[in-house]
């Protein structure tokens, strides 16, 4: 079975055989590319939590500079946040009555 890639379509777009892509490269949609926040606190997480003695198996570095990359949580005033606790979760304009 070949790896399947994501392709320019809505959401998460259609898959097609990695075979198909010229060059052999994976290509993400804008779907796949606003991922990689999630990916990268998975892998931070795992870092943290099943590294092991010898340290992470995996790093993020800046490309342009080599510094190490982190995640933070910030507000859209600019606050960072330090704690799950500063974050209140409150009905967007989608939400829904279930019956």
């Amino acid at each position: 079975m070949q790896p399947a890639i994501l392709i320019g379509e809505p959401g998460l777009g259609q898959c097609r055989a990695a075979a198909e892509v010229q060059d052999g490269a994976f290509r993400l949609t804008a779907a796949g590319l606003d991922l990689f926040p999630l990916i990268a606190a998975l892998l931070e997480w795992g870092n943290t939590y099943a590294a092991t003695e010898a340290g992470p198996p995996v790093l993020l570095t800046h490309r342009d500079c080599g510094a190490p990359v982190g995640l933070q949580l910030a507000c859209a005033d600019g606050h960072v946040l330090q704690s799950p606790s500063q974050v209140t979760p409150v009905r967007g304009p989608g939400t829904r009555k279930i019956a």
